[in-house]
């Protein structure tokens, strides 16, 4: 079966849906606006989620802090899902 780029990227935007839905005290406005933060328990669910595109000096926290890399490829994620992307 041939996936269209349509059908895997609402395929992530609901992976994505499930996991924040685990975490019902996770604001997503307020997180976007600067205003809170991510609890730890979804920060290492979303680093095993973005694991695959960070790289290896950042996941070891070598070359750059991991949880910037993880919160802002959240907001990455999250602002193509509320374009339609």
């Amino acid at each position: 079966m041939i996936k269209n780029e349509n059908t895997i990227q609402y395929t992530i935007q609901e992976d994505l849906y499930d996991v924040l839905a685990r975490y019902p005290h996770f604001n997503v406005t307020d997180f976007c606006l600067g205003w809170s933060n991510i609890s730890h328990l979804l920060y290492k669910e979303l680093f095993n989620r973005y694991l695959y595109a960070m790289p290896y000096g950042t996941a070891n926290g070598r070359d750059s802090d991991p949880f910037v890399f993880v919160t802002d490829r959240l907001v990455e994620e999250l602002y193509q899902i509320n374009r339609g992307f």
